[in-house]
């Protein structure tokens, strides 16, 4: 389980080929449904930065539908304990940023997941990109950021939002 075309998952892939075995890649449950295979024995893996309620979901079907299941779930704690708390604070604020790259896995899962629970929510990469207007006449104000995110870029997001918060 992860993202088409990531590092990641095509050297996951590499490796279980070179052994041979032989593997599909499945990023949400319309392409699990449609791309299980027909077989008695599957392993499961996943990209470490997947969504854990995906993987949970996924691995009920797997094991609803195929007689031998192997299970490695391999998604970083730290990954987990982002999500559970964007799952926490999202509902309960105003606004939601997420700080990180628009190409990382796990911010992108962060602010799909807080924009689930909170549609104001926005994810940026630095404290520039915030705008004024996000922040007029909210009170609580959520800030998440990606496991790679360097706490410089989250220290200038909280004083910017503190600057626009107290103006």
């Amino acid at each position: 389980m992860g993202e088409h075309g990531h590092p990641e998952v095509i050297g996951t892939l590499g490796h279980l080929e070179e052994s041979g075995g032989r593997g599909i890649v499945v990023s949400n449950m319309e392409e699990l449904v449609k791309n299980l295979p027909r077989t008695s024995k599957v392993g499961v893996v996943a990209q470490t930065t997947q969504s854990e309620d995906f993987f949970r979901e996924a691995v009920g079907y797997i094991a609803e539908n195929i007689e031998e299941v192997k299970i490695f779930n391999t998604i970083c704690d730290a990954t987990s304990v982002r999500q559970e708390e964007v799952k926490k604070i999202a509902p309960n604020v105003d606004v939601m940023i997420i700080i990180g790259g628009k190409h990382s896995g796990n911010t992108n899962r962060l602010a799909q997941i807080s924009r689930y629970l909170n549609p104001d929510t926005y994810h940026i990469e630095k404290a520039d990109e915030i705008e004024p207007k996000w922040l007029e006449g909210k009170e609580k104000i959520g800030i998440s950021a990606g496991a790679s995110t360097p706490d410089w870029i989250i220290n200038e997001v909280v004083e910017k939002v503190k600057k626009l918060t107290s103006e």
